[in-house]
C-alpha cells in the first residue's frame, strides 16, 4: 500500500535521475473540474502505477474533487497475491 501512495504522490521531476516517475496529483488540485480531465487523470496514475510497481495488477483509480481537497481511492490486486486491495488518502492544497 505504501508503494503504490508514494507513486501516486510523487511529482513529476521529483526524483533524481527519474524524471517521469509519479503521479503528479499536486497538479490536479489547481486544474479546472472537468469529467474530461479527471479520466484522462486516472488513466495517467493507473498507468504511473502499474508502470512502476511490477507487483501489481488490475490497478483502478477513483477521484472525487470537493473544493480544495482531492479524494482518491486506488483499486488493485497483487500478482500471485492478495486480491481486491485499496489504499485511500486525501491530497488538500497548501495556503
Amino acid at each position: 500500500k505504501r508503494a503504490v501512495k508514494n507513486i501516486i504522490l510523487t511529482n513529476k521531476y521529483e526524483r533524481p535521475f527519474k524524471p517521469n516517475f509519479g503521479g503528479n496529483v499536486r497538479s490536479m488540485l489547481f486544474e479546472l473540474d472537468t469529467t474530461r480531465r479527471q479520466n484522462r487523470f486516472k488513466k495517467e496514475l493507473a498507468e504511473q502505477v502499474e508502470l512502476f510497481e511490477p507487483r501489481v495488477q488490475d490497478v483502478f483509480v477513483d477521484l472525487k474533487m470537493e473544493g480544495n481537497e482531492l479524494y482518491i481511492t486506488v483499486y488493485y490486486s497483487i500478482i500471485n497475491g492478495v486480491r481486491n486491495q485499496e489504499v485511500q488518502f486525501t491530497v488538500t492544497r497548501a495556503r
